[in-house]
């Protein structure tokens, strides 16, 4: 039986730096080379202890951990499908993650045009010699891994980029901010938004806060400006991409996350009939992110395929110098906050699409940029 070889290669850039590598190779082969940078982890995920990696939205999620996500691996995977088995890909023991997989329907349409290229064959068709080719025109100047692979070897590939800079760069709070992670524990770490500062302020603050909606809200009783629940959209003049981040009740998969989510932002938008956006002296905190991560899919590496492996690298922050701006007086009402300073949940999608191509709920401070 011939040895699968599978190889994907996404990146992501948004707000800087969103990168995920996904690739399914043989033991001696070695990941391409991505742009590092600073980030607060860059290694091998057994090194992570409060992170989980899943290769399909509807994978169980271990309590009081991170959860990273990217359809890169899903993508790859509809390639073997396509190109080599015509149909679900059979693995050695019926692992579930293969059946998720196969059910999985993540597609290229999901991201914008162009930004991604995916191939699979048969190493003696000229699998190799194709993914090149398709590589120079798609992406050129990226670099292609060397498919070290036997004549009858398999490869799949995938190579992934987005690219979604905020119009108006956010502030940097000045001084690190506590998360309080799920167990309780505080982290000062960095963080971008707006701040209290910028109530009422001219020149681009008022593009800036335009750039935010609020997509959902709920509140304490009798409180309603305590917010404990909330959806905001930080890039809403954005016609193409859509960055999401809530703090909302954590699920036991992403999958049942996403559709809390867009039941809260569909009820919301029945309730209130239009989109509401930030008062002149609301504040809005969201923790910088940034992580560039190995993982290894032990759970996938039944015969006949040899290894599987995923590189995510992704970055979410301010983008950008600092605004300058005037200040007002006027009588302001109650503000609201919206902080990410607990749990909370990124999505990345096109913005007419409903299925995201980037999901990570942020349970503790492991991914957090200190």
């Amino acid at each position: 039986m011939r040895r699968l070889l599978l190889w994907v290669v996404p990146t992501l850039l948004v707000i800087g730096v969103i990168a995920g590598v996904v690739w399914l190779r043989n033991q001696s082969a070695g990941p391409p080379p991505l742009d590092t940078g600073s980030f607060a982890f860059n290694g091998a995920s057994d090194q992570l202890k409060s992170t989980q990696i899943v290769p399909t939205l509807d994978t169980p999620t271990e309590p009081g951990k991170n959860v990273v996500w990217c359809s890169s691996f899903a993508l790859s995977w509809k390639q073997l499908q396509k190109n080599v088995t015509h149909g679900p890909v059979a693995l050695a023991g019926n692992p579930p993650a293969a059946d998720r997989l196969n059910a999985d329907s993540s597609a290229e349409s999901d991201l914008p045009s162009g930004a991604v290229f995916a191939d699979a064959g048969v190493a003696e068709d000229g699998i190799r010699e194709r993914i090149r080719a398709g590589m120079a025109e798609r992406f050129p100047g990226r670099s292609v891994p060397e498919f070290d692979v036997p004549p009858g070897g398999l490869v799949a590939f995938c190579h992934l980029e987005v690219s979604s800079k905020f119009k108006y760069p956010y502030f940097e709070y000045d001084e690190p901010q506590t998360f309080t992670a799920s167990d309780g524990t505080p982290h000062k770490v960095r963080t971008f938004g707006i701040r209290s500062q910028e109530a009422f302020r001219g020149g681009d603050v008022p593009n800036l806060r335009s750039q935010v909606a609020v997509l959902f809200q709920s509140g304490e009783t009798g409180r309603p400006w305590q917010t404990t629940a909330f959806v905001l959209d930080l890039n809403a003049n954005d016609s193409r991409d859509q960055i999401l981040v809530a703090v909302v009740e954590r699920k036991p998969t992403l999958a049942e996350q996403l559709a809390d989510l867009n039941e809260k932002m569909a009820n919301r938008k029945r309730a209130a009939g239009s989109v509401k956006g930030l008062m002149d002296n609301d504040t809005v905190l969201v923790p910088s992110i940034g992580f560039r991560v190995t993982h290894h899919f032990r759970e996938l590496e039944a015969d006949p395929i040899a290894a599987a492996f995923q590189m995510t690298q992704f970055r979410l922050n301010r983008s950008g110098a600092e605004l300058k701006s005037e200040a007002g007086i006027l009588v302001k009402p109650i503000p609201m906050h919206y902080h990410c300073d607990r749990p909370f949940l990124v999505v990345m999608k096109r913005r007419d699409r409903e299925r995201p191509y980037f999901v990570a709920w942020i349970d503790n401070a492991e991914l957090l940029e200190k």
